[in-house]
């Protein structure tokens, strides 16, 4: 994941830099007014870019600052534009703040889910969705971030660490198709249409401390039995080898776990056409099956998934299954996992 840090320290001067609106609430706290130089640092170290991501989903456009005092109460709030700026950021609040939070690239503060809160209970309480007027919020370039840090002052001088972590997990895939007897004219033939994440969460819960417990679901396909998420259509994408990747919110339902499957149309020559899925399910029994790292989809990792096709079509193997939440186990399933930040965990699955 990417870290942020944030160095605050109290300036004479009051100067403000012009990428950064604030708006001081004027609340009845003690404290003297302290001018706060905030400055964003992304570290990244070796090895921490997630392969085959596309843009820059690590990015900061904006972000904004919620400052509490010891109470838990709202001192000063500011929205800050990074689309343009990279340096630090000048923030005015006062000696009576103890925390910061922070909340990245929701954008506007009043459209952002956070414009009322003014405590650290209410903060704690706001819940934004994946699917924003049928698109989704989580994109290659605008990914959410949260996090908190301490606000110490000695005298006028002020300093806070805070270290961002993703509210999504990402996840992405590799098709190794070595399936045999698959020709367009032969008794049977399977063709690789879309590949979906199904049963992906929902909600993203900010500042809450169980992420992974979803009751709002979404999928990129849903015409199969017993499906029971929301449609979204930004959940399929046309089937391609290499480079489809996601988005969504942490799941750790055993029931209803997040999947990730190759659709594919299984037409025989003499008897019509079906839907079928190579799945790969986020659960103890399928992609956790060798090591329970991989059994939850969960926030701040990237999943790099390779999915290896392999058997004889025209012999009837191969055929995949026409139920993706019954996963598909008749393979050998090797997984491997290699941690990184994001966190990346490297997934293999074969199918015979």
């Amino acid at each position: 994941m990417k870290k942020i840090n944030f160095c605050a320290m109290a300036l004479a001067a009051l100067t403000m830099f012009s990428c950064t609106q604030e708006e001081s609430m004027n609340l009845p706290v003690a404290g003297e007014k302290a001018n706060v130089t905030l400055n964003l640092k992304g570290e990244e170290s070796a090895g921490t870019r997630a392969t085959g991501s596309t843009g820059d989903d690590t990015q900061i456009n904006n972000y904004i600052a919620f400052f509490f005092n010891e109470q838990g109460q709202l001192v000063t709030k500011h929205e800050v534009d990074k689309s343009t700026s990279t340096g630090p950021d000048q923030l005015t609040t006062t000696t009576a703040a103890t925390e910061v939070y922070i909340v990245a690239n929701v954008g506007k503060l009043d459209k952002s889910g956070f414009g009322n809160v003014v405590n650290k209970d209410q903060i704690a309480k706001v819940v934004k969705s994946l699917n924003q007027d049928g698109a989704s919020t989580q994109t290659s370039t605008n990914v959410w971030m949260e996090g908190t840090g301490d606000v110490a002052f000695t005298e006028n001088r002020g300093a806070a660490t805070v270290i961002l972590k993703f509210l999504a997990a990402k996840v992405t895939v590799t098709v190794v198709d070595q399936r045999e007897g698959n020709t367009e004219n032969g008794a049977i033939y399977i063709k690789n249409d879309n590949i979906v994440l199904l049963n992906a969460g929902g909600d993203a819960k900010f500042f809450d401390t169980d992420k992974t417990t979803q009751t709002n679901f979404f999928s990129g396909a849903v015409n199969y039995p017993g499906s029971t998420a929301v449609e979204a259509s930004f959940l399929s994408k046309p089937y391609a080898a290499n480079g489809v990747h996601f988005y969504a919110f942490g799941n750790a339902s055993s029931t209803q776990p997040t999947i990730l499957a190759i659709q594919a149309t299984r037409t025989e020559k003499n008897g019509g056409a079906s839907t079928v899925y190579y799945p790969i399910a986020f659960s103890k029994l399928d992609a956790g099956a060798n090591n329970l790292d991989a059994s939850t989809f969960a926030p701040g990792y990237s999943y790099e998934i390779t999915l290896t096709l392999k058997g004889n079509v025209a012999a009837g193997g191969g055929n995949g299954t026409v139920n993706p939440e019954q996963p598909l186990v008749s393979g050998t399933v090797e997984v491997t996992i290699q941690k990184a930040e994001w966190v990346v965990k490297s997934i293999g699955k074969e199918f015979s």
